[in-house]
């Protein structure tokens, strides 16, 4: 299995940047554009993000935020490189490329 890391996906990054602009977690334009620069910088919101069903409204985030978006071992493990855990995201991400395709929403 080819693995590339979720932020080597330009959908991945969007999205994410997406909804944390939604949620207010993005105040600034220089906050906004320090994660395009190094999106990897956020690899345990990204991994609270995921787990959470990609919420985009600001009580989760700010109460993610409080507990400083690493509250269990898999986010640490995420984070350390756990090659297991690093797949199960990119099963979860190429499963949802494929729903879109199938609702005809990627061509």
């Amino acid at each position: 299995m080819n693995s590339i890391p979720w932020y080597a996906s330009s959908d991945e990054v969007q999205a994410f940047a997406r909804d944390g602009v939604a949620s207010g977690y993005f105040e600034t334009v220089e906050a906004l554009l320090e994660y395009f620069e190094k999106p990897w910088h956020w690899a345990d919101e990204y991994v609270w993000w995921n787990r959470a069903g990609r919420p985009d409204d600001a009580e989760s985030w700010e109460a993610a935020a409080d507990n400083g978006f690493e509250d269990d071992d898999e986010t640490a493990a995420f984070t350390a490189g756990d090659v297991a855990y690093d797949a199960a995201v990119e099963q979860e991400i190429a499963d949802r490329e494929n729903d879109d395709e199938a609702l005809g929403l990627k061509g």
